[in-house]
């Protein structure tokens, strides 16, 4: 009887003194795991901010640019590479259509889903004019090579609101301006 009290009283004493080798790591490597999961999360809400907050030029110009063309499509303005005048371009545009447009939609992805984006890729793209009064006005798809898709935007830009501006004043406009030139 003093020999098994003797035993579970060392038995006590090693128990209080250190804990089992396999329970610390079990919690060791879940307070890692739990550490990670947590810094890939911060990563990923820093990632989304910044790009939230993308502005090219931090200007007022560039800033009512960003407000008035949303790309709606896979390729968003960032992957146009917008060279200065290129941008320049767009904002005496925005300009030209003055408050006559809420918004201009640009819908552009590549022609091959599995092609890199560089110079020389196909981009296909469509644009919305969506008027204050909510009317929409499609373009048909257009393509153009990844160095010329803005100013193929540009260019078909202009010619949808020439063809809007020869519309009657007061009437609805056309669903689109298909066979402009």
């Amino acid at each position: 009887m003093a020999e098994n009290d003797r035993n579970t009283e060392d038995l006590l004493r090693r128990l209080q003194a250190e804990p089992p080798k396999k329970s610390n790591q079990t919690r060791n490597a879940l307070l890692l795991f739990g550490g990670v999961v947590l810094f890939i999360l911060l990563a990923l809400v820093v990632v989304k901010q910044k790009e939230f907050q993308f502005n090219p030029t931090k200007t007022s110009a560039s800033s009512n640019l960003t407000q008035k063309i949303v790309f709606t499509g896979e390729l968003k303005m960032r992957d146009l590479d917008l060279t200065p005048t290129q941008q320049k371009r767009l904002e005496q545009l925005l300009d030209y259509t003055g408050d006559r447009f809420k918004q201009i939609q640009i819908w552009a992805e590549k022609d091959n889903k599995y092609d890199e984006l560089k110079p020389g890729t196909e981009v296909r793209f469509q644009i919305t004019l969506v008027t204050h009064d909510g009317a929409r006005i499609k373009s048909v798809v257009n393509r153009a090579k990844h160095g010329r898709v803005v100013d193929a935007i540009a260019q078909r830009i202009e010619k949808d609101v020439e063809a809007y501006l020869r519309t009657e004043p007061g009437k609805n406009p056309p669903g689109s301006f298909t066979n402009v030139r």
